[in-house]
Order: structure tokens, then sequence, then C-alpha cells
């Protein structure tokens, strides 16, 4: 459900999540059945038919009656059915009951809206608008539909099939509106706000989609984004039946090899689990016990447990609240002598940790018999999580180091020493030659391992169970990667980590400041936001996409027709080429037989359409155009690079093979990145090219730079005839701007290789810079410059109120609401964290009042939603009322908005 107060759901269980960003975030405190999310109020009903209400950021409240289903619109007028299917408005203090019967009722924008048992839809009369009223009567629509939402001038809704249509032709003299037309995909439910759509598949996996309206009022779709939650785990355990986990709630999951995903699965809520043979074990909160066989129903087994562990040949231990230990025999729990807070059970015999952390192991129960054992033996060392294999003994301490006990055998059961594997990890579980665990963000990892005559060979790469990537590209807008079902990350440089980001695609490309994708139905992509991830739809189709440091833009169709982005639109070039690349290299591709091709006439980044395609030798089915280097992988995944290109010979002079194996690389800033066979993600140097002398001469990136304040820029030198590695060893570059010595490290620039780079330009960035380089070696001595000119562009932006509507209508005392102003900026790029948005109170006469978290806090919120801000007031008196102002003053450019609020 979705609405001004944000996009919520519920999981099969009843909880209560709401979507922060690119995340979902448990909300605790009420199960419910069904959710409904209007301006300032989000409604429910419990499985009880119980209602309740949640204002703002207060508490949930018991609402009198009952509902099975509840919809509040964007101006917080409430409408339900009962379990009769009776239809009820709710007036403020009370339900009043509307004739008819409906088992599905919304209200929104375009009115009440409703479907019967039969699912024949109803329009009433009188409710467009939004408006609060009861209506006139029920008008029969045609179609039928099992599910149903009322938007701003659209109806969503699915029928029995789980096909999805909307209702066209809404307005205020036509409010019935004139058909049904479909919608690609299939949802169970649906819901719509603003300009988008929000459903849940009968597979419960969440998807959203937007929509635009062309001036002639025909709607045009993007695709549906599926945004199920990420899976926190914290506990996951493996066994014959595969790899099972439990999340932060108690949900069951279990690992999908296949299709590389957990899949949630049916059964109790539990705090532990245990994986066997033919068996699963789990003990619940309460300390309940439970047990399932191969693929049947969870049973309860008496006794109580805090937590359990069965073996591959089903045998089962645990230990109670008391550190009692527990074995079972078949038909109950029977206690064994001492105490421990974990025990294990495995081939490698029974092993546990004392609540001190002390290690010990049951001597006689090595080879999983059927056993209770001897004696525990004290092993060296401390533990706070242990888990018995084959021959293998793992655990992680209370720093979440992790080890592994070499040594064990029949002969030897106790093992003979402690070694380390490389990670952090707060639980861990061994099955077969793999080790599975969860880390302290309760993210699930898996690592095999093999074994030799002697020892075990230990690997020190972990493999994150999230998902796998399959291509990844590099540029001023930084590393950006694909995964599974075209998942988007974006790599984190500073915690060496991948952010996943809204969307699919199957195909990335990253330019200077520039984002390019395009997804499964061909659809051209480009990044709207990068603190959001909105994608704004492209005209055009293409399968493949690429977007130079410069951002010219290049791409093939599925009939491998090669196309230019010419301002709004593509421009056809001749030839076939599977893949195409462009960069300062020029315009290379490779055609459906792996031969090479060069565009004549690009060298340099130039925006042209060069002049004719040269072949070049060899065969390659991936490429990319890099900085005076051309890199690709051939039908076998050798890597190569191209040598020898420059202004004057700009096709090289021949390919060099680079040891190692990549199924896609990408030619990045300084570096190339690479995604190998086994999907892991590698950066290596491009720094192969032989040294070798020529004259000095040497050229910026480009002459004459036009960008915008806030963006990312590299200001790099070229000497013609020199490799990087020469650069790097044997120059110093000296520079001016404005014709007075400058210092770009002191200025707060970062230095790379021939250069220097922002990641944000300012005004006092530009200006006329300069750079004298000095080439000296025992053999020559060399002096050359270059020049390059910034200019910024006018800054433009632009911020209006956004939910003018719903305020002009007067707002109550002691109600919380908010002011929301959306702040577009033209050609503006602000860092993510920044709030660059002011408040202020406006009375006539004076000087207007800064309303700041330091100042007003106490009764006022600053929040701050992708590009929407907003000011909500917390508990409002009639003192509040007045003129409020949103004002946006940055960079030279200032807009600002206003609105008047009457509180009674």
């Amino acid at each position: 459900a979705a609405g001004t107060m944000g996009v919520w759901g519920l999981d099969n269980r009843g909880n209560v999540f709401y979507r922060y960003g690119t995340e979902w975030v448990d909300y605790p405190g009420q199960l419910l059945a069904d959710i409904s999310v209007g301006s300032t109020e989000i409604w429910g009903v419990d499985a009880q038919n119980l209602i309740y209400r949640k204002i703002g950021e207060g508490d949930w409240e018991t609402i009198p009656g009952m509902l099975k289903q509840v919809s509040v619109s964007q101006n917080d007028n409430v409408w339900g059915v009962n379990m009769n299917d009776l239809i009820y408005k709710w007036t403020g203090d009370a339900w009043t009951q509307i004739e008819g019967r409906l088992k599905v009722v919304s209200v929104g924008p375009s009115g009440v809206w409703g479907v019967n048992v039969n699912d024949d839809i109803y329009y009433r009369i009188g409710t467009y608008g939004d408006v609060d009223t009861q209506g006139s009567g029920w008008q029969p629509i045609g179609g039928r539909l099992k599910w149903i939402s009322s938007g701003e001038n659209i109806v969503v809704g699915v029928n029995s099939n789980n096909d999805i249509f909307y209702r066209q032709g809404i307005s205020e003299s036509s409010p019935a509106g004139t058909g049904w037309v479909q919608l690609s995909g299939q949802l169970a439910n649906i819901d719509t706000f603003q300009n988008g759509f929000y459903g849940a598949s009968v597979n419960l996996h969440a998807f959203q989609s937007t929509y635009q309206r062309s001036a002639a009022g025909v709607l045009s779709m993007d695709d549906w984004v599926r945004i199920n939650p990420a899976i926190i785990l914290k506990r996951v355990s493996a066994g014959s039946l595969g790899v099972w986990g439990l999340d932060n709630i108690g949900n069951i999951h279990k690992y999908n090899e296949v299709e590389e995903e957990w899949v949630l699965s049916s059964g109790h809520l539990l705090a532990d689990i245990s994986v066997g043979q033919t068996e699963i074990w789990g003990v619940d909160a309460g300390n309940a016990v439970h047990k399932r066989v191969n693929h049947g129903d969870w049973q309860t087994v008496p006794g109580s447990l805090k937590q359990v562990s069965v073996s591959q040949n089903n045998h089962v231990w645990g230990v109670n609240m008391d550190n009692t230990i527990f074995r079972w025999t078949g038909s109950e729990f029977v206690a064994t002598d001492g105490r421990l807070k974990v025990v294990s059970v495995g081939d490698s015999g029974v092993w546990g940790v004392n609540s001190n952390d002390d290690i010990f192991y049951r001597t006689g129960t090595y080879g999983d018999v059927d056993t209770e054992g001897d004696e525990w033996e004290h092993i060296e060392g401390k533990l706070k999580w242990i888990s018995s294999g084959k021959d293998i003994v793992v655990g992680v301490n209370s720093n979440g180091d992790i080890v592994f006990r070499h040594g064990i055998s029949e002969a030897t059961p106790m093992g003979t020493g402690w070694s380390g594997i490389e990670g952090s990890l707060s639980h861990i579980d061994t099955f077969g030659r793999g080790m599975f665990g969860t880390n302290v963000n309760s993210e699930a990892f898996k690592l095999e391992f093999q074994e030799t005559a002697d020892r075990f060979s230990i690997p020190d790469k972990w493999t994150d169970l999230r998902d796998r990537l399959s291509m990844v590209a590099d540029g001023g807008s930084g590393t950006w990667a694909l995964g599974t079902f075209g998942k988007i990350y974006k790599f984190n440089r500073e915690e060496e980590s991948w952010t996943l980001y809204p969307g699919a695609l199957t195909d990335i490309s990253v330019g200077g400041s520039e984002v390019w994708g395009v997804n499964s139905d061909g659809n051209v992509l480009k990044l709207d936001n990068t603190e959001s991830g909105d994608w704004i739809q492209v005209t055009g189709s293409l399968k493949q996409v690429s977007v130079s440091r410069r951002d010219h833009v290049w791409g093939v169709n599925m009939e491998d027709i090669i196309f230019k982005r010419r301002g709004d639109e593509w421009v056809e070039i001749g030839g076939r080429l599977k893949v195409v690349s462009v960069g300062d290299s020029g315009v290379w591709g490779v055609s459906a037989n792996d031969d090479i091709f060069y565009r004549t006439g690009t060298f340099g980044d130039d925006d042209t359409e060069g002049t004719l395609w040269l072949q070049v030798e060899g065969r390659l089915k991936w490429i990319s155009s890099g900085t005076n280097i051309v890199v690709g992988v051939n039908a076998n995944d050798d890597i190569f690079y191209r040598h020898g290109i420059s202004a004057d010979t700009p096709t090289g002079t021949s390919w060099v093979n680079v040891p190692g194996k990549f199924t896609q690389i990408d030619s990045g800033l300084d570096s190339a990145w690479g995604v190998d066979p086994d999907n892991n993600v590698f950066n290596i140097e491009l720094d192969y090219c032989q040294e070798k002398w020529s004259e000095c001469t040497i050229r910026h990136d480009e002459a004459h730079i036009t960008t915008n304040i806030g963006s990312p820029l590299f200001l790099r030198l070229h000497v013609n005839g020199y490799s990087k590695e020469m650069i790097k060893k044997h120059s110093t570059i000296s520079w001016t701007k404005d014709g007075i010595p400058y210092d770009p490290i002191a200025d707060g620039k970062n230095a790379i290789t021939g250069g220097f780079s922002m990641k944000s330009i300012s005004s006092n960035d530009e200006g006329i810079y300069e750079a004298n380089v000095r080439i000296e070696t025992p053999e020559r001595d060399e002096q050359c410059s270059a020049t390059t000119v910034i200019q910024l562009r006018e800054p433009m932006a632009m911020i209006d109120v956004k939910n003018r509507r719903g305020l002009s209508r007067g707002r109550e005392a002691g109600r919380p609401f908010t002011i929301k102003c959306k702040l577009r900026l033209g050609n503006l790029k602000l860092d993510r964290t920044a709030y660059p948005v002011e408040w202020y109170k406006v009375v006539p006469g004076e000087t207007p009042t800064r309303l700041t978290r330091e100042s007003h806090g106490d009764f006022l919120k600053f929040i701050k939603r992708k590009n929407i801000y907003r000011l909500r007031f917390k508990n409002p008196t009639v003192h509040d009322s007045g003129t409020y102002r949103c004002e946006f003053n940055q960079f030279g450019a200032t807009t600002y908005d206003e609105i008047t609020i009457d509180i009674v």
C-alpha cells in the first residue's frame, strides 16, 4: 500500500514493514491482515477484523468496529467492508453504513470504487475528487475484477487470473471513465499513488512501477521492478535437505541454489534451526521444540530447549535455558551430565561450548554414532559457537573470528590444533565440504573447502549467498554491476561493498556523469538520480548500450543495427555489430562472428559519427574502449588489450594476452574491471604497455570543458609516446590557474595519474588551467605544456509544494500534518547527504523566521526522502497558522514556494 506516508507492506504472517530508500524496515507493534496508507494516517485490520489507525509518527490505536478490509485516501477519508460485505464510511468518530455489498472498497482521487463477491465493479456516484461525502448511488461498470484501487484520474485492479487493468478516460466530467486497458504482468493485488503502481504477486514478491501520460492521455508504463525485502538472516544451517535460515523475525527460509535466492517457507517462527539428513529440527522463542521430516509439516516434539542440533544420521542433541544437556532417544529427551550453552552433533562427534566459551568434546561419539558417549574432554581455546562436521569442527569466538579444528580422525577424534579462517561471522555451520554462516549484519555466506591427504585447503574468499554478479561497468559516476535477475549494484569504495539499487537491467554502461542501461524488454534507461536510483526511460529500443567518459552514447538493437545518440534522438549508423563501445580510444565493436572493428575518425571521444568501419585482426566476443587502450575477451574467456593505440595509430599495433579469465570486461578510468566465470569481480591495472620514447607533446582530455555545478570532473593529461607507468616514474607536473601558480591537492582536489579530479565542481573551479610537464630520465629531459578552460553553465532549479490541494482545506489542531516540497535540479548535482532546502515562516512586513532542528525541533520534524523535503508538524496549534516557505538558494540558483495553512 502506498500514500503520502510512504510505501508499506505486510508479509504472510501479518508483520508490518515500511520502505525506507531501497530497504524494507520492520515496523513492530501490530500484526495486520490488511493495510492502507493515507496522507497523515495509516489504517489496518487484523485477522480478527479489529481496526487500527496510526496517525503520523504515533503508535497504533484501536478504532471501534470490525472490518475485513479498509481504505484511506490522501485526504484521509476512510471506507471499509466487514465480513458480511457490508460497506461503511468513517465520519471521524463513528462508522456510517452505506447501502450495497462489496468485498473490496477503495477511496481515492478518482472517488470510491469497489468490487463485489461476483467480481462486479462499481463506482460511487458523486465521490470523484476525494471529497468527504457518502455519494448518491452505485454505478455498475463493465468488466470483472477481484481487487481495485482508486488513484489520480486512474483506477487499477486485478482479475481472478491476476491480470492487471487500468481504467482510462477518468476525469471530473467523466468520473466513471471510458474503458479498461490491460497492463503487462500479473499481481494478486495492486495499489496506486501519484504516478506509481505497487503490488504483490501470488508467490509473495513485491513489485513497483511508474507510469506517464502523454498529452493525449495515453498511458505508458515502465517495467515492473521487484522490491522484495532483503533477507536478513540471524541463523543458517546446512544438511542433506539443503541450506536453511531464520530471519530476524523467525521466519524460515530455504536457499534455492539454482535461482540463487532465499525462498520463504511455511512453518513456526523459530529462534534456532538445524538441518539433518531427513529431518529438520528447531526451537521457538518459547523454547518449544519442533521437527519436520523431509517435505512434511512441522510437528511439535515434547521437551523444552533453547538450542538444538541434528546430525546427518538424524541424531539430536540440545540444551535448555539452564544449559542442561539433552539427547533425543527417539521418543524423549534424556538429560546428560555437564552444562553447555551450545551443543553440536555431527560426523566428528558431539562438541559444545559453555557459558565461559570453554570448548568440550564428548568422548566416544566420533563417527556420528547413536550413543551417549563417555565424558566431556576439555579442548584448549575459547569459542562462543561451534559446529561438528566431517573430520572438521568449525567455530567463532567472541570477536567474530572464524577457526577450524584440524587433525580430527577416528584415531585422534579431538584433533591436533586450531587454525584461523579469513573473515568474520557471528554464527557458523558446516556440512559436506562447505561452511555456512551469518555475520553481524545478518548477511549469509558460504565457503567451500577441499580435503587433501593430510590437511584441509581453506580458501580466503567467502561467497555472499545474496547474489552473484554477471557484469561490471566503471566510469566517472562510479563502479556499477548487474547480478541475478538484473539486480543493479553500485560499489562503495570506502566500505568496499556493493549497494543494491532499484530496478533490473540486462546491460549497463557508466560515463563521466551519466549511467545508461537496457532492460529485458529492450527499453533504454538513463539514471536520473544516483541517490535514489531512479531511472528514466529514453526513446528507442536496444539490447546493448555504451556511454563514454564525455557522455557520448552508442548502442545496438536486437538486429545488431548500430545507433548513435544525437541530442534526443537515435541516428542509425551503417554496419552490424553485436557489441559496441565508445571511449577515449574511439568507437570499437565486435560482430556476430566475433570480428573486431574500429570506427575511423572517432579517436579521442569526439562527438562524431566517424566515417567507416575498419576491420582489425583477431576475434573477441566483448570489447571496451578506454584511454589509449582497448580491452576485450574472446569466446574462451581469454583477456586481451590492444597495444600501441595513439592519435597517430588509432587502431594500435597488436593484441596482447593478459593472464586470467573474464566473461566480461570494462575499461575504467585508471583500471579495468572484469567478471570471471565464477562471477567474481576483479579490478586490474591497465599499465601493460611497454615504455617507449617519442617527442614530448601533451593534451588535456578536453581543451574546453563546459559542465554543471556539482558534477564530477577529471582533468587529466595525455603525453604522446609515454606509457602511464613512464609518467608515474619520471614526470613532474606543475599547474597554473588563470596565470597564477596553482596546487590542486592543496585546494582539496584528488590526485590521479597525469592530473587531478574534482568530486563536485563549484563556482570557484571556473578558469583557465595550464599544465607544465617535465619528463626527466638519464637519457632524456623534455618539457611541454597544455591548456584547458573550465566553464560552468548557468544553474537552474525549481521547488514547489506537492500537497497543496490536501493542505488547502485547513488542518485540525492536535492532528499532525506535513508540508511536502519537491526540488527539481535542472543542471545541478548535490551531495546525497546534503539538505539544501531551508524552511521559513513568513509574516507580512516582517523578516521571515527560519525554522531549524535546533530552534524548532521540539514541535517540527525535518525529513528528506529522495528529492521530496518535508516539514512535519507534530502537534500543531492555532498559533501555527500562517504562511510557510520552502526555499533553495545555492550555487547562484534561488527558488521558493509558499503555502498558507489554516489550523482550527
